[in-house]
């Protein structure tokens, strides 16, 4: 079976394999081959004449093989196939595949380890390094290789990698990070490799299949080439004409498009020269390495720029310092810095001047304006002299209105076993208490005249009389009837006297009538309720929701008649609508009725004086800072 070859009937057999294309081939430590095809792997042993097929449903990636490898080292075989992220692994201790998700999706066209235990895998796209399952390098045209086709793959006893295109050989020194190149220049005749055509034998050799034979490769018989290439700077062009390159040279605004030709000297393979360039003052950082000779720049801003050059050759070894080529683009006259100087200054000599001119001119307009201030200042003082004037005499003419109003209330401690706390908002008050005596009887009320100060007062007055007159002249000790007719009697008055505009004035009250000998109390109220406290609790009557001096009793509205059974030691109150209103507190809202009612609950049987003296702190406690907002009347009596 020596030195000849032989076909095998069953591992050819095209009734079990039919139309199956073999893509690779490997064979592990047990002389068992391993057959890619283009429907799985297949895998066959020799002495006993069995195979079996593998598929995607016994773990591939993928049915469509594109490479395998196999790793002694690891005793692991690798398949790639033409599935995106299509690498698989075949563990030979576990007897199981096992899939690597990768985190680039890539076809593996060829695949190799290094010493490192590293997988490197050759793709469409460039070479990838892979550990486990991630992709820790990317190798590609602009990191030195021929083209980001990969072939083959293969590695030395150095660790190195050598990578075939269809444009050449690349080796890649990664303890160097250095990419070399070998074309027909520099021996690699075969130029263009093919698809996993390598192997290394055991002299360590590494043979490589082309498009032109079989070339031999011998790593330990390389010559060291530590030289650096030889880059120049050719020439240069001005606005695209040619520009002899003189040291510190000097171009006007106008000349803003440069262009630099470059060349480098590489005896060994001038086609695997690469290039980097940079433009300081203009280029943030190297351009990308390029094969390019000529470096273009237009539009230009004026300033200093140096142009640096430097080259690699085929041994990956770069110019430790660039070639460069200082020049300066002269500004315009007017951003020169004599120039902007002097527009500085004579803009500084501008403003300075302007200032002064105005300095000037505020000056005499300051003088022009104090002499008006003192005409003005005389003017208003003696405007101010006439209405302090005016002022005074209508203050002297509500103190005496006052004195009036004053006059015609009784005193606060004459209401008979009542106290009455009165607060005027102004000098004279809207609100007023009136009280009377006839008989067995006792007539008291709590008024709120519409408004408050003198439009009030004035209102104060015609109730006040009114009451009087219903009461005394009239004989009407109803507490219901006597509001019927102060009701028509305030509205008949207002109502006559103005024919002209309407007058919705008029006044809320509260009003009681007590008769001593029945101890029955009638109450009768416009707006203002009644507070009785009986036995620690509070009842409240309410009035009647229509207020004085609105209708007349010809219209037929009346006010109910309350009547109440008085026990010893009862205590009521009425009041106008002031106390409640009042702002004030720590949120600056009205002191309402619910809280009056709890305070008079509270203070109830305490005695008059005491109790007119704590309504009195406590309003003016919770008014604070707050102003007054209306007159304040509010009476309370006791029956014995």
């Amino acid at each position: 079976m020596r030195n000849q070859f032989y076909y095998d009937s069953y591992l050819n057999n095209r009734y079990l394999y039919r139309d199956l294309i073999i893509t690779a081939l490997v064979v592990d430590k047990n002389d068992h081959v391993w057959a890619g095809t283009n429907d799985g792997v297949t895998y066959f042993e020799p002495e006993t004449k069995k195979g079996t097929r593998y598929s995607q449903g016994d773990g591939l990636v993928g049915n469509g093989i594109t490479a395998l490898y196999y790793d002694r080292g690891k005793d692991k075989l690798w398949i790639g196939s033409e599935r995106k992220k299509g690498l698989t692994c075949y563990d030979f201790k576990t007897g199981k595949f096992e899939r690597k998700i990768l985190s680039k999706k890539i076809t593996p066209l060829a695949i190799t380890s290094g010493p490192d235990g590293t997988l490197w895998l050759g793709t469409n796209v460039g070479l990838f390094a892979c550990n486990g399952d991630s992709l820790t390098l990317h190798l590609t045209e602009e990191d030195g290789l021929l083209t980001n086709r990969v072939n083959l793959v293969n590695t030395d006893k150095n660790g190195n990698i050598y990578i075939g295109t269809s444009k050449g050989l690349n080796k890649y020194i990664p303890d160097r990070k250095q990419m070399v190149v070998y074309t027909r220049r520099n021996g690699f005749a075969g130029i263009e490799t093919q698809r996993n055509a390598t192997l290394r034998d055991r002299q360590g050799y590494l043979w490589f299949g082309t498009a032109n034979g079989a070339i031999r490769y011998d790593p330990g018989f390389v010559r060291k080439i530590n030289a650096e290439p030889l880059t120049h700077i050719r020439s240069m062009e001005v606005n695209y004409e040619p520009r002899p390159m003189m040291p510190g040279m000097k171009l006007s605004y106008h000349e803003k498009s440069v262009i630099f030709h470059y060349y480098s000297i590489s005896l060994t393979n001038p086609d695997a020269v690469r290039y980097q360039v940079m433009l300081k003052g203009a280029d943030a950082g190297w351009r990308p390495v390029t094969t390019e000779t000529r470096a273009t720049y237009s539009a230009l801003s004026p300033g200093h720029y140096t142009f640096m050059v430097k080259a690699k050759n085929s041994e990956g070894i770069w110019n430790s310092h660039p070639v460069t080529f200082s020049f300066t683009i002269r500004p315009p006259f007017y951003l020169t810095w004599w120039f902007i100087s002097l527009v500085i200054i004579l803009a500084g000599l501008g403003i300075w001047s302007y200032i002064k001119i105005r300095e000037r001119n505020l000056i005499r307009e300051k003088l022009i304006l104090e002499e008006k201030v003192i005409q003005r200042t005389a003017e208003v003082v003696e405007k101010s002299k006439e209405l302090e004037e005016k002022n005074k005499d209508i203050t002297d003419s509500i103190r005496y209105a006052k004195r009036i109003q004053n006059a015609i209330l009784p005193p606060v401690d004459e209401v008979p076993n009542s106290f009455v706390l009165f607060k005027p908002k102004d000098i004279v008050s809207g609100d007023f208490y009136w009280y009377n005596i006839l008989e067995t009887k006792v007539f008291i009320a709590a008024v709120d005249c519409t408004g408050h100060g003198v439009p009030g007062a004035f209102m104060s007055f015609i109730g006040y009389n009114s009451l009087n007159k219903i009461v005394n002249e009239y004989k009407i000790n109803k507490a219901a009837s006597i509001l019927d007719y102060l009701n028509d009697e305030i509205y008949r008055t207002l109502h006559v006297q103005s024919r002209v505009e309407e007058v919705k004035d008029g006044m809320d009250l509260a009003l009681i009538v007590y008769d001593r000998k029945t101890r029955i109390l009638e109450y009768a109220g416009a707006h203002n309720p009644l507070y009785l406290i009986r036995k620690d609790k509070l009842q409240e009557i309410k009035a009647d929701r229509f207020s004085i001096g609105m209708t007349s009793m010809d219209q037929g509205r009346k006010f109910t008649n309350h009547e109440i059974t008085i026990e010893t030691g009862n205590m009521i109150y009425i009041f106008s609508d002031g106390y409640a209103d009042q702002f004030g507190g720590p949120d600056g809202k009205k002191f309402k009725s619910r809280q009056m009612k709890e305070l008079f609950l509270k203070i109830n049987h305490l005695g008059l004086k005491k109790q007119r003296q704590i309504l009195d702190d406590t309003i003016e406690k919770w008014r604070g800072c707050e102003a007054q907002v209306d007159d304040i009347l509010l009476i309370g009596t006791r029956f014995e």
